[in-house]
Order: structure tokens, then C-alpha cells, then sequence
């Protein structure tokens, strides 16, 4: 039997503002690390708060736990292959995501010097044409957050700075399609053990094995907090809903309590300070006490515009960090270095090129992956489902069937 609700309307909303404090946090680098950034003034305040809003992309975490978590019910509802499954995330997010990365390439061999070169903390896009064939592998399969732990002496680097996220994305897909196969009508509990396996191993810091980049460093938590919040929604009873909130309460209690600098959302290294576990956790929780107000907020004006961007998110991801990169490094250049014209100038700019390259990126190259191979209709075209209903889920959109439900939603960053 399939859940009765699994939609939740304004995830896309949370989606397309996730994804927007992500630009704005990364439009504002330059402007947060110049001299005199923190003046005490009102922009300066802001121009700081900008730069801790990489705090989105935790949320986007807890949002593909939920969607992926719809996806393998509604697969094993009924009786889906698995194969299926898997198909379907690689042909939703590999092609975007290396058209993105051949756009970003060309970009820096044709303005080397606004995206390439020695930016300090902020990471630059690294010379492409100097690129070793095995860091183009590791990048182009989205595995390069593991390359480092069997080769250490050179770190992760990424042509797409942003892309970090896809590989722990990957990984989680790849573990929650795992379980799927093997254990179908057991996949949450399944989803369980491996929480608590990862929970365990992270509050032991695993005996100092490296595990960071995987998903045992800690940051399946946040995923699993997405898919605890399907369970609570739509399969578990009243005792497995206070389950899910408790776990929620202790993961930030614990995250809280080992953790230096709350406020200062870098992401370095899980294992050592599990920072991110804080608003991933309390994000979860809100969506769990949000639900009844769910589509009073899809439906506010505010819920439609940023649900607008949460449909192509997955396009203003790719495509936004070359472009605040170089307005960012062209304005610090040309000494726009005051937080007013951060604020003022600067910020608006990258923003609203982002989504117009956001939103020219989807229409000329992500559209064509939505339809599954072989669905009629051109290439860019999909027709609109009316019954059964298409949900569509992760960073990519796996498409998925609920046959007696008549509901649609995407959940991508």
C-alpha cells in the first residue's frame, strides 16, 4: 500500500530559496573576505550574514533524504526496478552536470585571469588545460571527494566548486538504491542501520581512519534526517513519529555541544566539528511541524516565486559559481571592496545572471534529461502527466510513478 500523502508542496520553494542563499552567499566572497568588510555598519552586518548563508546547502541535504526516500517507496510500491532507478539518476544529473563543467572549463581558458589563480580562501576554478587525466575522472564521476583518501598528498579540487555536494549526493543515492535492492520491504529500516552505523562511527571519529568525502563521515545524517522526515509523514505511527522528532532533538544537542563556532558556517571537516548536523537537524523538524500550513505556503505568493526557482535549481546549482566568481574578483579588482557595493552592486548582479544563465541552462540542455529514453515528444519537451502522476526527486530529478495518487513535485537542488 502507498503512502497517502507523499507530496510535500513547498519543497520546492525551500528548494529554490536554499539554493538562493547558496548564490548570494558565494556572490558576496570577496566582498566578505576584503579589508574593512567588517566596518560595523549595517552593510557590512549583512554583507556577513550573506556569507554565512552556505548554510543552504545542508537543507538541500534534507530535501534529497525526503525525495529520495519518496522515489524507493513509490519503487518498491509497485514493485519498480531497481535498475530503474539507477538509470534514471545517472541520466538525470551526469549529463547537466558535465555540460556545466565543459562551460565552466572553456570560461576559465578564456578569462583566466577572473576564475583562475591565487584567490586566498576562496576557491578559484583551477586551470582546466593543466588538469591531470585522473583529476578529470575523479571530477567527471563525481567521485573526487575520495580521491584524496588513496592519495593524500594532492586534495580534492574541483573544475565546479559547488560539485563537492553532487559526490556526497551520488553517494547517498548509490546506499539508499542499495538498500532498495536488498532489502525492499525493510527500507527503513534499512536506511536505520545505516544511520546508526554512521551516527556511531562519527562520535568515535571512527578511530582515526580517513573517511572524509564519504558518507561515513557524518553528512549521511543529514540525509537520513530527510528521510526520517518521509517516514514520519506518511509511514509511521505515533510512536515512530516520536522517534524521529527525539532523534532530530538528540542529533542537535549532540552536534551543538561538539562543535566550535556554530556561526561560522565553513565546511571543512565533519568528523572534527559536525557544524552543519545543526540546521540540517532543526530544518527537518521545522518541515515536520510545517506540515498543515504545507500548502497555505506553496500557494503564498512568495511559495510560487520561489517555488519557481526550485524548478530549475538544479540549473542555477551548476551554473551560478563562475559568475560570482568573476563579477566577484572584477569588482575586488576595480576595488568595489566597500560592503555598500557588495550589498548594492555586486550581490544583485551575480544574482540576477545567475538565474538568467540558470534558466537559459535548463531550458537548452537540462529539459532534455527529464523525460526518460524512449517517452514521446521532443528532445527538451515533457509532456505534462496527468494520471498516474510524476514526482521527481534529488539533485537531479528521478522520475518515479505514484498510481493512486494524482500529485507532482520536484525535489533538486
Amino acid at each position: 500500500m502507498l503512502p497517502p500523502a507523499p507530496r510535500y508542496e513547498s519543497l520546492d520553494a525551500c528548494r529554490g530559496a536554499a539554493c538562493l542563499m547558496v548564490v548570494a552567499a558565494h556572490a558576496t566572497m570577496f566582498g566578505s573576505h576584503a579589508a574593512g568588510a567588517d566596518d560595523g555598519s549595517a552593510a557590512g552586518w549583512a554583507v556577513a550574514a550573506c556569507a554565512r548563508l552556505v548554510v543552504g546547502v545542508p537543507l538541500f541535504f534534507v530535501i534529497s533524504g525526503y525525495c529520495i526516500a519518496a522515489a524507493a517507496d513509490a519503487t518498491r510500491g509497485r514493485g519498480g526496478s531497481v535498475g530503474g532507478y539507477f538509470a534514471r539518476r545517472v541520466r538525470r544529473i551526469y549529463p547537466p552536470y558535465a555540460a556545466a563543467v565543459g562551460l565552466t572549463a572553456a570560461a576559465a581558458v578564456l578569462l583566466p585571469g577572473l576564475l583562475t589563480g591565487d584567490f586566498g580562501p576562496i576557491a578559484p576554478v583551477p586551470d582546466p588545460l593543466a588538469l591531470a587525466p585522473a583529476r578529470w575522472a575523479a571530477g567527471l564521476t563525481l567521485t573526487e571527494t575520495w580521491r584524496p583518501l588513496y592519495d593524500p598528498a594532492r586534495p580534492a579540487l574541483f573544475v565546479l566548486g559547488p560539485a563537492w555536494t553532487l559526490c556526497y549526493e551520488e553517494q547517498f543515492y548509490a546506499v539508499a538504491g542499495s538498500i532498495l535492492l536488498v532489502a525492499p520491504r525493510r527500507f527503513f529500516l534499512g536506511c536505520l542501520v545505516v544511520t546508526g552505523v554512521v551516527a556511531a562511527g562519527a562520535a568515535g571519529r571512527w578511530g582515526g581512519l580517513p573517511v572524509t568525502g564519504t558518507f561515513l563521515d557524518g553528512r549521511w545524517l543529514m540525509f537520513a534526517a530527510g528521510v526520517g522526515v518521509y517516514y514520519a509523514r506518511n509511514r509511521a505511527g505515533r510512536a515512530g513519529r516520536a522517534g524521529v522528532v527525539a532523534g532530530l532533538l538528540a542529533g542537535i544537542g549532540w552536534a551543538g555541544w561538539r562543535t566550535e563556532g556554530l556561526t561560522d558556517f565553513r565546511f571543512y571537516d565533519p568528523i572534527a566539528d559536525p557544524k552543519e548536523l545543526v540546521p540540517a537537524f532543526a530544518f527537518a523538524l521545522a518541515l515536520l511541524a510545517a506540515r498543515r500550513w504545507d500548502r497555505v505556503a506553496a500557494g503564498s505568493a512568495a511559495g510560487r516565486v520561489l517555488g519557481g526557482v526550485g524548478r530549475y535549481s538544479y540549473s542555477l546549482y551548476l551554473v551560478h559559481y563562475p559568475i560570482c566568481l568573476a563579477l566577484g574578483h572584477a569588482a575586488f579588482r576595480a576595488g568595489l571592496t566597500d560592503p555598500r557595493a557588495t550589498l548594492f552592486l555586486v550581490l544583485p548582479a551575480a544574482v540576477a545572471l545567475s538565474v538568467v544563465a540558470a534558466r537559459r541552462f535548463y531550458r537548452v540542455v537540462e529539459s532534455r534529461f527529464l523525460s526518460a529514453p524512449g517517452s514521446a515528444g521532443p528532445a527538451g519537451h515533457r509532456p505534462r502527466a496527468k494520471s498516474p502522476s510524476v514526482a521527481r526527486a534529488g539533485p537531479g530529478e528521478l522520475d518515479i510513478v505514484h498510481p493512486k495518487a494524482i500529485t507532482s513535485y520536484k525535489c533538486s537542488p
